[in-house]
């Protein structure tokens, strides 16, 4: 009874054309410059441009609108026990309606009561209540992240066989993808009408997207070892190891958003670890990696 009782309950999706698209033209120069200041010692700087182009699931022209009513727990508590057995008290009713089995003996007592709560609420406040959801939502209409990226690093050759280096690297980025959640009267900030509650209404309660930031920055440091094993003899010369780990730090903002926040799906500290072997055309190689925050 109390399935019946939830089914009951309208939910109304609605299927609409919608359509949207977005067009750009960009250019990317770059500039690579390498220095070898000594025979073991090798600069390199950079300042070059990028654009990463918004993914299928973020920009597709699909959205789900769902209406819900929004039938009151204790009128309807209330209308089983007074017409169904009971008390005829409210109190009777628990705090979770889902939990509520009330007095109801069919199916066709379940759905007599759910008319006939209807019925007193309308009879009350002239109206049924309606939440209107669009959740997922894509948005067709976003623009590609750009980014002005700056690098500099410093390599060391000790030997034939050893690596060390160090790079910095700043990036300056437009335009990034970050998903959203809007309520109430946020909705109106992407160009929807406030939900006012009836079934027929054109408005929305909630909606879960995505949405362009206006700008962004990441910096932070590289560090990277690499080491082959050459003087050892035989199958052990072909060993290896490698590694590297990048400290980084981010912030954003977005019109959207009343506070700076870190970059989408940004790490504080990334790393890896390689070990390998390549001896006469046989390669081997296992990996570690960790991600931070």
């Amino acid at each position: 009874l109390i399935d019946a009782f939830l089914a009951g309950r309208q939910t109304r999706s609605v299927i609409e054309p919608r359509s949207g698209g977005n067009s750009y033209t960009e250019f990317f120069p770059s500039i690579n410059v390498k220095w070898e200041a000594t025979d073991d010692l090798l600069l390199r700087a950079s300042v070059s441009t990028g654009i990463k182009r918004p993914e299928f699931g973020e920009a597709a022209a699909i959205q789900f609108l769902t209406t819900e009513e929004q039938l009151d727990d204790d009128v309807f508590c209330g209308f089983v026990i007074e017409n169904f057995g009971g008390t005829g008290s409210t109190s009777e009713c628990p705090s979770n309606i889902n939990n509520f089995g009330g007095v109801l003996t069919s199916i066709a007592e379940a759905e007599a009561a759910l008319a006939g709560a209807r019925a007193s609420e309308l009879a009350s406040d002239g109206t049924l209540a309606f939440l209107t959801e669009a959740d997922p939502a894509r948005n067709p209409n976003l623009d590609p992240l750009t980014s002005v990226n700056f690098d500099a690093s410093v390599s060391w050759y000790p030997n034939r066989n050893t690596v060390l280096s160090v790079a910095g690297f700043y990036k300056q980025i437009d335009n990034f993808i970050v998903p959203i959640v809007l309520r109430g009267a946020d909705v109106t900030r992407i160009g929807f009408e406030v939900d006012d509650g009836t079934e027929t209404g054109t408005g929305i309660t909630l909606i879960s997207t995505f949405a362009n930031g206006e700008s962004a920055e990441i910096y932070g440091v590289e560090l990277n070892y690499y080491q082959a094993y050459t003087f050892l003899p035989g199958i052990l010369s072909g060993l290896f190891t490698q590694a590297n780990v990048t400290f980084a730090a981010s912030s954003a903002e977005s019109v959207l958003v009343n506070r700076d926040f870190r970059f989408p799906d940004q790490s504080d500290v990334i790393g890896n670890l390689a070990m390998g072997l390549e001896y006469g055309g046989f390669s081997i190689r296992g990996a570690l990696a960790y991600q931070g925050d």
